[in-house]
């Protein structure tokens, strides 16, 4: 169209063309996927012991009426194939693997476990290197390793421990299979002072602790929080300094109105 070979009506003709052509192709694919026939996958279903489990392009669905258990094909990107589907439900773990991806799209590596969670359903977790050995230590707690104790939200008082690499309360936190709520005793390159720490399991918040490296290699300051329903660890950052700049321009200024005067 640019040198002149095409006029606009044919080249707009063209590009409408192409257009219907993917679209149609687009389409085909997708009924041909949704038409798709899959073999039953022929492994026990861990909910109700069911021999057969029904395949479709995203999931493999329990056979048995009655049973609504259900293994997602795909987990953070990683496709499950029929006979890891299978080991996964009679072994019960499976991996590691590789091609793991989190929501920003970074590999990540781990294996898959199926664990029944409170209320009886079956959940995929992954399990990571040293998860074991971090369950194991917080099973081998003794009184000689207690730092404090702390009170949870609905008035439980339960136990804080110091071990060699961390701090740790088995009681605290949602997931207590897994150890409960454990505190490395260096975050970022810092060591936490043990006095912060105490603060943080019984208060919920630390005072402003200096020296924290960011993975960009900053250093900064900031509070850590603790939600003692959850376990879960998080950041509050005090009010940043003015710079020190802004206020030598604000007395210059200040200085020239003097001297108008």
């Amino acid at each position: 169209m640019e040198s002149g070979e095409l006029s606009r009506e044919v080249f707009m003709s063209e590009i409408k063309k192409l257009t219907e052509d993917i679209v149609n192709r687009t389409q085909e694919k997708m009924t041909e996927l949704a038409d798709r026939v899959f073999e039953d996958l022929h492994a026990t279903c861990p909910d109700c012991q069911g021999n057969a489990l029904k395949q479709t392009d995203g999931s493999y669905e329990c056979k048995e009426s009655e049973c609504k258990f259900k293994l997602n094909k795909y987990i953070a990107s990683h496709e499950i194939t029929p006979d890891q589907a299978k080991a996964l439900l009679e072994e019960g773990r499976i991996g590691p693997f590789e091609s793991f991806k989190n929501r920003f799209g970074q590999a990540f590596t781990a294996e898959l476990a199926l664990e029944q969670g409170a209320r009886g359903g079956w959940k995929p977790q992954f399990i990571f290197e040293g998860d074991e050995e971090r369950e194991e230590e917080a099973k081998n707690l003794s009184d000689d390793q207690l730092l404090t104790e702390a009170e949870l939200p609905d008035g439980t008082v339960v136990k804080v421990y110091e071990t060699d690499r961390a701090y740790i309360c088995p009681d605290m936190a949602a997931n207590k299979q897994k150890g409960g709520t454990r505190l490395g005793k260096e975050i970022l390159k810092k060591e936490l002072p043990k006095d912060q720490v105490i603060k943080l399991f019984t208060e919920g918040k630390t005072e402003v602790i200096e020296g924290f490296i960011s993975k960009k290699g900053r250093p900064f300051r900031a509070h850590l929080l603790l939600d003692k329903s959850t376990g879960k660890l998080g950041w509050e950052f005090p009010p940043r300094a003015k710079k020190k700049a802004a206020k030598k321009k604000a007395a210059k200024a200040k200085s020239s109105e003097s001297e108008k005067e």
